[in-house]
């Protein structure tokens, strides 16, 4: 008992049309030029401890370190949060550079 030649080629039409698919749709996806993502700027002086923890190396801990240095006094750039907030080397600052900003607007003059 087995598959007759018209069923067989019936199933070799369907596999060679699935195929075909399967090939025009993955060169159609391998040709697209992926969209550059969003950058996403952070103000460090308000944002969340949650939200400075999502950036490259900070944790939870150093996130915190950063909120208390910003409470006793508004951060003005990298360099001052590098010098200010123990744990954020050269390493760290350079991972964290693209996604800090410094507000003006958020920090009164001393």
């Amino acid at each position: 008992m087995g598959w007759g030649a018209p069923e067989r080629s019936v199933l070799i039409g369907l596999a060679l049309m699935l195929g075909g698919g399967l090939a025009w749709v993955s060169a159609d996806l391998s040709s697209r030029v992926p969209r550059p993502l969003p950058v996403l700027l952070v103000d460090a002086n308000t944002a969340p401890v949650a939200v400075l923890g999502a950036l490259p190396g900070l944790g939870p801990a150093l996130s915190g370190r950063i909120v208390e240095a910003r409470e006793l006094s508004p951060l003005r750039s990298l360099d001052d949060l590098d010098q200010r907030v123990k744990g954020i080397g050269p390493a760290k600052a350079s991972a964290i550079r693209p996604f800090l900003q410094f507000d003006p607007v958020s920090v009164p003059p001393h």
